[in-house]
């Protein structure tokens, strides 16, 4: 049996990446709370964002998604 050469980072091939599953929700303060899954198995990381910014945030991250996107 030959050994596998398979290379995960020919991202030519790979059709779904690999993504931590991410929550958003509210925190009893009532600040808009972004969670993501740890990768190794620590700690989540966390982004707060005060309620009467969270429009503003939103639309940041709608802007920057429409701009195109070059990798170095």
């Amino acid at each position: 049996m030959s050994e596998d050469k398979w290379n995960w980072g020919d991202q030519e091939s790979v059709v779904i990446q690999s993504v931590q599953a991410t929550a958003v929700y509210t925190n009893p303060k009532g600040d808009i709370v972004i969670r993501q899954e740890s990768a190794l198995g620590g700690d989540d990381q966390y982004v707060v964002v005060p309620r009467k910014m969270a429009d503003a945030m939103a639309k940041a991250i709608r802007a920057e998604s429409k701009k195109e996107f070059i990798p170095d």
